[in-house]
């Protein structure tokens, strides 16, 4: 632990035209009038116009118009990316300055990628995978127990950014194991660093960071779900879905708290998430993100019921909880 979101046709354009509307319910009764804007990348602020690699790159920033993702080599951790949302004319911030969105595979990312591939381009999706070939597992400054062995641990994330959606999905896959299934080493990724007051819900758990006594733990069971986070004085309304099904954490720091992440233990080949974020008064609803997310994800992911669906997230008829001071 460290410190520092009719016909089968029909309902997957309308989930999709949902998340690319300026307001969900005009998306909904207007589907088709929707219009989608492309999505780009730029490296070292030039256009890339076809896939191929990218090793040599010291920023890079894909847009569609509603999300911009931005990874350079000044970043906290070497392997988390900057998410901004548009909200009118302005990018706000949807992840956090410097640790970006908090990929911590067993250890923060301290080495720069050995390679960086674009490995999809076109009208409705680019892909870029970052592959870290020098990451290390070192225990011992952890704080784990001294049979713990360092060991290099590599792996490549993958982040995908879609057409017109407002928010993006990434799968962080390891290329070899841990030399013993140690059950406590985490694997994460999500609103890490998102500190402050909030409020955070699930279908099973609903609080306030600022009433926090410890780590909140929830979905240990691995279910289908999606936690929303509501950040007092933020603009923001933020959904991360795990994928696949796992366990999320709010950290309670000795000097900081808050924000919400997917918190994989123990052994982990691969795992990743969707996150999403839209201005609050015109944020889709949490079990519509997860919806979403489950049934566009661009990567494998396993096979889920509509019940499992329909369940995920907070219920909508739902309030979040109100901030401490307010409940006395």
């Amino acid at each position: 632990m460290r410190p520092t979101l009719g016909s089968v046709r029909q309902v997957s354009t309308l989930l999709l035209s949902l998340l690319v509307a300026a307001s969900a319910a005009t998306a909904a009764q207007e589907p088709s009038r929707v219009v989608r804007p492309g999505v780009r990348i730029e490296v070292d602020g030039k256009p890339r116009l076809a896939p191929g690699p990218l090793s040599d790159a010291n920023r890079i920033v894909i847009e569609n118009g509603h999300i911009r993702l931005v990874w350079h080599r000044g970043l906290c951790e070497h392997a988390a990316v900057e998410a901004s949302v548009r909200v009118g004319a302005s990018w706000v911030g949807m992840t956090a300055h410097c640790v970006g969105d908090w990929v911590y595979p067993a250890a923060s990312v301290e080495s720069q990628p050995t390679a960086i591939d674009l490995t999809q381009l076109d009208s409705g999706m680019v892909a870029v995978r970052l592959t870290f070939a020098n990451h290390w597992f070192k225990p011992h400054a952890l704080g784990f127990p001294s049979w713990y062995v360092a060991q290099r641990y590599p792996f490549h994330r993958t982040i995908w950014l879609r057409s017109g959606d407002s928010g993006y999905f990434t799968q962080i896959e390891m290329e070899s194991s841990l030399l013993f299934d140690y059950p406590d080493v985490e694997h994460e990724v999500g609103f890490g660093g998102i500190w402050g007051p909030a409020s955070v819900r699930t279908s099973q758990a609903s609080y306030r960071t600022e009433a926090l006594e410890r780590h909140e733990k929830h979905n240990l069971q691995r279910q289908v779900e999606a936690a929303e986070l509501s950040r007092d004085g933020d603009r923001l309304l933020r959904v991360l879905v795990p994928l696949a099904a796992g366990p999320m954490i709010t950290p309670k720091f000795p000097k900081t708290y808050g924000g919400v992440y997917a918190y994989f233990l123990g052994p982990t080949e691969r795992y990743g998430a969707f996150l999403y974020a839209a201005s609050r008064d015109s944020a889709l609803t949490a079990r519509a993100v997860c919806r979403y997310a489950w049934t566009h994800s661009p990567f494998a992911v396993p096979a889920v019921t509509t019940g499992q669906l329909d369940a995920c997230g907070p219920d909508p008829r739902t309030k979040p909880p109100a901030p401490a001071d307010s409940a006395r």
